[in-house]
């Protein structure tokens, strides 16, 4: 009778293995670090990719340096270009099955953290595509989201196709969104922030550094195409009184009571018929009514990057930034209900500009005397307004400061943060944009966050011995003995039972090894694949009904697998 253990049946290991193995370790930081390189690498490339595929034809239409001109156009073709564009992602979108229809932060979220991270490449060429369509068209929305989605959808299938353990899996995925939005805005600060508040929910050193990594390889190139220059450019600014800091805390609380409404709207058509509508019909409504509005108010129309600068320069009245801020607002929230594949990242900063430049100008009407400034108004109010609409405080600002190149604008906006974060999550009672609809799943167990971080491979008992049969003559016995395992395995009726080996020392020398008549219990334990994390493997032993698990691999060229490991709910928790 023939035995297999771990310690004969594993074929030489390849160098791809050994650097799996090593990123199964949660310590793992040089190999994380490598990895990152080459996830910011491939991310970066397709993030700028995307952005040039956007750019180009606006160029090609307003004139170089110019892809947001949609103001310079015809009322009639302000109403027909955003109509005609969701009419096109609508009539795309039902050649889609349901399941490749998702797109943006939110599916990166669902994936994550409901689906161990696998982001499948159909939801992903979608994005690419139907994002080009939605921003080339004038939606109300931003380039934000498709840059996470792809970053983090080519992250993931780049460790999936190079089989790496599930642990690393969801550090890749900070990688790669991390290195897109460094692309995409020359912000990498800013970028490893939002990777690890939003989409990672945590601060590690050993999740910090691969981040940091992956968002510095994609600002490079980033430079090394569009230069270094910030994004927007800011008039002299006199520094902050403490006077005006009541003034900002009041606008804060503005601001974040102005963002609780679009959640609560977007919670209500999110939840309600509007999103039970028919997929065409819900479309055609975010691009008739973007259409529509954009008729009187073209601001409304794309990122509207060009607004925003005009709202730093103090060029717009009061009246014409409360119009574009509720405008914009309307539209924005209809069209992401909808579930057009853009982003939310845009609509709130060119929110938050304007809200924080009507506060100026107001401020300016009632206390004449003051010097409030639209710059520096606008600037906070971006932050703050990132806030309360994305729950990212952090990222919120950082990107005042790498968009404007402006340090001393910190200490504003940290008070319109801190004010408009409290007043948006207290009155409105819901997460930031992207977790609404996620708060039941997966994304909020802080237990399940830290059993992702752990590979079945550094949790597992290695010390097993598989039979072959339930019954081992004397010498097949005694091989097994001399090995001295804690687990036995038995693969029967297409099930594999596990038992602990106690009993094998019991046996009076020469005594044949029968299954049946060992002490203990034995165990259906299910097959777990050797890339996954301890979150997965508790998963299946769920859904299997069971408290055990064998680890499985596959021999290089070979379709059988051999089991490697064994694990147990106790071991789980051991880890935890």
């Amino acid at each position: 009778m023939k035995t297999k253990s771990t310690s004969d049946s594993h074929p030489a290991r390849s160098g791809a293995s050994r650097w799996r193995e090593r990123l199964a370790s949660s310590e793992a930081l040089i190999t994380l670090a490598v990895t990152a390189v080459a996830v910011g690498l491939l991310t970066g490339s397709v993030a700028i990719a995307f952005r040039v595929a956007v750019e180009w034809p606006l160029e090609q239409q307003f004139g170089h340096g110019n892809a947001e001109l949609f103001e310079t156009l015809p009322p009639l073709w302000r109403f027909i270009t955003p109509l005609a564009g969701a009419a096109l992602l609508a009539l795309l979108w039902q050649q889609l099955r349901p399941r490749q229809r998702a797109t943006g932060v939110a599916h990166v979220l669902d994936r994550t953290y409901n689906y161990a991270g696998r982001m499948p490449l159909a939801n992903a060429l979608a994005q690419f595509i139907g994002g080009v369509i939605a921003l080339v068209s004038g939606q109300s929305m931003g380039r934000e989201g498709p840059a996470v989605h792809l970053g983090a959808a080519f992250a993931a299938l780049f460790g999936r196709r190079l089989k790496l353990p599930g642990n690393s899996r969801r550090t890749l995925i900070g990688c790669g969104v991390a290195a897109a939005i460094a692309a995409s805005f020359n912000t990498p600060l800013t970028a490893v922030i939002f990777a690890m508040e939003v989409v990672l929910l945590e601060y590690t050193v050993a999740g910090f550094l691969p981040v940091i990594l992956a968002a510095v390889t994609g600002a490079s190139l980033a430079q090394a195409l569009y230069g270094n220059a910030p994004l927007f450019t800011l008039p002299p600014l006199a520094p902050v009184t403490l006077a005006e800091l009541p003034i900002l805390a009041l606008g804060g609380i503005a601001i974040g009571l102005f963002a609780a409404l679009q959640l609560r709207l977007f919670a209500r058509l999110r939840n309600g018929r509007f999103n039970r509508a028919p997929l065409p019909l819900r479309f055609v409504a975010a691009g008739l009514l973007t259409g529509s509005v954009a008729i009187t108010v073209p601001e409304v129309m794309g990122v509207g990057y060009d607004t925003v600068q005009l709202a730093l320069l103090g060029e717009l009245t009061l009246s014409a930034l409360l119009v574009i801020a509720a405008a914009k607002a309307l539209t924005f929230i209809v069209s992401a209900a909808a579930g057009l594949p853009a982003g939310s990242v845009g609509p709130a900063v060119v929110m938050g500009a304007v809200a924080g430049a009507a506060l100026a100008n107001a401020t300016a009407l009632w206390l004449p005397g003051s010097d409030a400034n639209s710059a520096l108004y606008a600037t906070a109010g971006v932050a703050a307004m990132f806030a309360a609409l994305i729950n990212a405080p952090l990222a919120g600002l950082l990107a005042v400061v790498e968009l404007t190149g402006h340090h001393p604008l910190l200490m504003p906006a940290m008070v319109m943060v801190a004010t408009a974060t409290l007043s948006a999550r207290f009155s409105s009672g819901l997460p930031g944009i992207f977790a609404i609809g996620l708060a039941g799943s997966n994304y909020a167990s802080t237990r399940f966050r830290a059993l992702s971080k752990i590979s079945v491979l550094t949790a597992m008992e290695r010390n097993i011995v598989q039979l072959t049969s339930p019954q081992l003559n004397a010498t097949a016995t005694a091989q097994v003995q001399r090995q001295h395992p804690r687990y036995l395995l038995l693969a029967r009726d297409d099930a594999m039972l596990v038992t602990a080996a106690s009993g094998l020392s019991t046996l009076a020398a020469g005594s044949e090894l029968v299954w049946s008549q060992l002490p203990g219990e034995s165990s259906a334990a299910v097959a777990i694949a050797a890339t996954a994390t301890l979150a997965e493997a508790l998963q299946q032993m769920d859904r299997a009904a069971t408290d055990w698990g064998f680890v499985a691999q596959s021999a290089p060229g070979q379709n059988r697998r051999t089991a490697i490991g064994v694990l147990s709910r106790a071991m789980i928790a051991q880890s935890y």
